[in-house]
């Protein structure tokens, strides 16, 4: 399995919130820990993924129509 098939991010564009979906092969057994940030280097969102969950929503409303780096 390639990485690019390991994390799905949608919808893009985003109006409300982003779903970030881990695949179940990533069998995690510890917190992943999610940021996203602008392309300045501001922290926009920091989020924690726990053990064996595989989706995880960010709401988006608030932000900045642009670009941003997860």
């Amino acid at each position: 399995m390639v990485a690019e098939e390991l994390l799905t991010i949608y919808p893009n564009p985003a109006s409300s919130h982003i779903r970030l979906e881990l695949d179940d092969y990533l069998d995690h057994a510890q917190d992943i820990y999610i940021n996203v940030s602008h392309p300045t280097g501001q922290l926009v969102y920091s989020g924690t993924l726990a053990p064996f969950t595989y989706v995880h929503d960010i709401a988006v409303d608030d932000w900045s129509a642009g670009l941003y780096i997860i």
